[in-house]
């Protein structure tokens, strides 16, 4: 099940995402070192896991054990779809604590952004798929 959704996923950005955001890659050369230097899949390996990485995306699985906490990093822009949802504090750089429920099935598109990090506040494991631009 979990290859056939990976699948569908990637035919979606593929035949849908790809098209809409040529042009808005990132084009700071600031902005593409904080992503190289602070890449979720690079700052918490035990969290984002990289099951596909093509030229100009990475596909990744992030998995929240409850109560487990990733470390501050940068995403450039991604689409994310919810496996298991549950309940996120998300801290900003400078300190802002902001919570956010994932509900299971639900698929979100986020601009590059923020440092952030992520803690599972809830009793269940969360967990996501996540499709970013490098």
């Amino acid at each position: 099940m979990k290859r056939i959704l990976i699948f569908l996923t990637i035919i979606f950005l593929k035949a849908c995402v790809v098209p809409v955001t040529i042009g808005n890659t990132i084009e700071s050369t600031a902005s593409q070192k904080i992503r190289k230097e602070n890449s979720p899949e690079l700052i918490s390996p035990e969290i984002y896991k990289v099951v596909g990485d093509y030229e100009d995306y990475l596909v990744m699985i992030a998995t929240f054990n409850p109560g487990q906490s990733d470390k501050m990093h940068y995403h450039g822009s991604l689409i994310y779809y919810v496996m298991n949802g549950g309940t996120v504090e998300v801290t900003l750089k400078d300190g802002t604590i902001n919570q956010a429920s994932l509900e299971t099935g639900s698929m979100n598109k986020q601009e590059a952004g923020t440092e952030h990090m992520v803690k599972n506040i809830s009793d269940k494991i969360i967990k996501v798929l996540v499709i970013e631009e490098k």
